[in-house]
């Protein structure tokens, strides 16, 4: 067993170390959430592999650089990214939105958590680390209202394909 909490899709089974997770500093309990998404993602099939929800996580992410440029006077999306990057600070808020940031922009934006640049090549990360971060923001409300700021209809999106998967 390594020291990183993974969802092994050949095997269907989590590794995680689940005392740890009791003490996550991005709350208790966030990664045995995160990597039960990912188990859910798996066995439904690998819902989150859409065209449709890439194509909302990079509009939502475009959207809010956007509105972030505007607001805060900054002309270029160098300066855009640098900024959110930087406000991206604290883990129990922002690792979720951060990761995802990172990969929908293709590290464009790297605030407070995130993966190896070449991860987020295959779009299938991107999707798939949504899926499991959004699954996560759904039992922390602040985690919730953070994905619902950076993410509003892909969080929409999300949640109905949840709704999809149990009928």
């Amino acid at each position: 067993f390594n020291s990183v909490a993974q969802y092994n899709r050949k095997t269907q089974k989590i590794s995680m170390n689940y005392g740890v997770d009791l003490k996550n500093n991005r709350g208790a309990g966030v990664t045995w959430f995160h990597e039960h998404g990912h188990l859910i993602d798996d066995m439904a099939g690998s819902i989150s592999d859409s065209e449709e929800f890439l194509k909302l996580l990079s509009e939502d992410a475009l959207n809010y650089r956007k509105v972030y440029g505007k607001r805060h006077h900054l002309n270029t999306f160098d300066k855009v990214d640098h900024a959110i990057s930087h406000e991206l600070s604290d883990v129990k808020r922002h690792s979720g939105v951060s990761d995802i940031l990172q990969g929908v922009t293709h590290g464009n934006i790297s605030g407070i958590s995130g993966h190896a640049l070449e991860y987020w090549t295959n779009s299938k990360n991107i999707t798939g680390e949504a899926f499991a971060h959004m699954y996560e923001a759904q039992f922390d409300t602040v985690r919730y209202e953070e994905m619902k700021k950076y993410f509003p209809k892909s969080l929409k999106y999300f949640e109905r394909l949840l709704k999809e998967a149990v009928r």
